[in-house]
C-alpha cells in the first residue's frame, strides 16, 4: 500500500508539473520579432481539447511567412505618442503596437470614399494583464490614434487551465479632421483556457495550454452620402481564435483562426512557429519605399533590392507571388488590404498596402 501511495504521488507530481502557468515574461513585448508560418487553411487540424491532451501539428507545411513585429509606440508619430506614450494616463501607457490582421474596416461598404492601412493594436503588458488600450489606423493617408473608453483585457495573469472570463472594449470616435465621420466599436471577448497537455509542431514538442478566444465585434460608421447622414453597420463576423502557448515561446506555437458562418466555424488561417527560413535585415523607412498606397494598378518598390515577392491577405492567405525588379502588377487583385512580402537572399520585409 505504501508503494502505491508513493507511485500515485509521483504520477500526480508529473501531471501537475505538465500543467504550465503563464505570466508576463512568457509574452512578447516591445522589440520582439516573432516569425509565424502560414499553412493552408484546409490543413487537417485537431481542435479537440481537454486535460492531459496530446495535439500533433507536426505535419503542417509553410506556404508563406510573416514576421510579427512588436513595435515602439514612438515610431507611430507624435500624436500617437501623446495618446499612448510616457505622458499618457497610466491606463493608456502602451508597451508596444502590433499590426492587426483582422481589420474590421475591410467590411465597409465599397461606395464610401474611405481607404485605410496600417491598422495597429496598441497593447499594454503589465504584471497582471495584457490589454488592448487603443488602435491607430491610417484613413485616407492620415494617421488616427483612438483610445478605448472601455479597455479589453485579452489575458489576466497568471494564465492557468480552467480560467474562463469575458471582457469588453469599446470606443466612440469622431474621425475629424482625418475624415468627416463617426466610428463606433464594441467588442465582447470570451477567454477559455480549455486544455493542457503536449503539443508537437515542426519545431518540437512542448508542454502547452490551449486557449480559445471568442470575439464578437460590432462596428458602425456614421457618414454623409449624397448629403444625407446615416449609420453604416460593418458586417464583422464572430471570430474564434485557438492558441497553443508554451513557456519556451513568447508567441503561440500554433494559432488557428475561424469565422462563424451560418452557425458553423470556418477555419480561415492556420499559423505556427517555424524554423527561420530567411534572415531578416532591418530597412529604415528612408531606404524602402512602396508606392502608391493605396494602389490601383502598379505598386512601385524602391530600392530594387528584392528578387521575389508574395502578396497575402491580412490573415496570411497567399494570393499572388513571383519575381520582381522594381514594380508589381496589382491590377487583378480585389479591393482590400494586403501584405506584400519582399524577399532577397539575405532579407525579408513585410509591408501593408491597400488595393483600390
Amino acid at each position: 500500500m505504501k508503494k502505491f501511495y508513493i507511485a500515485l504521488s509521483v504520477l500526480l507530481s508529473v501531471q501537475l508539473n505538465a500543467q504550465i502557468s503563464l505570466s508576463k515574461q512568457h509574452f512578447a513585448t516591445k522589440g520582439d520579432n516573432e516569425r509565424m508560418s502560414s499553412a493552408s487553411a484546409s490543413s487537417q487540424v485537431d481542435l479537440n481539447t481537454g486535460a492531459d491532451y496530446v495535439w500533433d501539428f507536426s505535419h503542417l507545411t509553410a506556404e508563406s511567412q510573416l514576421v510579427e513585429e512588436y513595435g515602439n509606440i514612438s515610431s507611430l508619430g507624435a500624436v500617437a505618442g501623446l495618446q499612448f506614450g510616457s505622458f499618457a494616463p497610466n491606463k493608456y501607457k502602451a508597451s508596444y503596437f502590433i499590426l492587426n490582421q483582422d481589420v474590421p474596416l475591410q467590411y465597409l461598404p465599397s461606395f464610401l470614399p474611405i481607404t485605410f492601412s496600417d491598422y495597429n493594436n496598441i497593447m499594454q503588458l503589465s504584471a497582471d494583464s495584457l490589454s488592448l488600450v487603443g488602435v491607430t489606423v491610417s484613413i485616407n493617408g492620415q494617421s488616427l490614434p483612438i483610445r478605448y473608453s472601455d479597455i479589453e483585457a485579452q489575458f489576466y495573469f497568471p494564465v492557468n487551465y480552467g480560467d474562463h472570463y469575458t471582457t469588453y472594449g469599446k470606443f466612440d470616435q469622431d474621425m475629424s479632421p482625418v475624415y468627416n465621420a463617426q466610428w463606433r466599436q464594441k467588442r465582447e471577448h470570451e477567454v477559455d483556457v480549455d486544455g493542457w497537455g503536449k503539443v508537437t509542431t515542426p519545431i518540437g514538442t512542448f508542454d502547452a495550454l490551449r486557449i480559445k478566444h471568442t470575439i464578437v465585434e460590432q462596428d458602425s460608421i456614421y457618414a454623409s452620402v449624397s448629403g444625407f447622414g446615416m449609420w453604416f453597420p460593418l458586417n464583422v463576423p464572430t471570430q474564434v481564435i485557438y492558441e497553443w502557448r508554451t513557456l519556451e515561446e513568447k508567441s503561440p506555437v500554433v494559432r488557428i483562426k475561424a469565422n462563424i458562418v451560418g452557425g458553423n466555424e470556418v477555419v480561415r488561417s492556420v499559423q505556427f512557429r517555424d524554423n527561420v527560413i530567411l534572415g531578416t535585415e532591418n530597412l529604415s523607412e528612408e531606404n524602402l519605399s512602396v508606392y502608391p498606397n493605396p494602389v490601383e494598378n502598379v505598386l512601385n518598390i524602391s530600392p530594387g533590392l528584392f528578387d521575389k515577392y508574395k502578396i497575402m491577405t491580412i490573415d496570411g492567405k497567399l494570393v499572388l507571388s513571383g519575381s520582381v525588379t522594381n514594380a508589381v502588377d496589382c491590377s487583378q487583385l480585389n479591393a482590400g488590404t494586403y501584405i506584400i512580402q519582399l524577399n532577397a537572399d539575405t532579407m525579408v520585409k513585410n509591408i501593408t498596402f491597400v488595393k483600390r
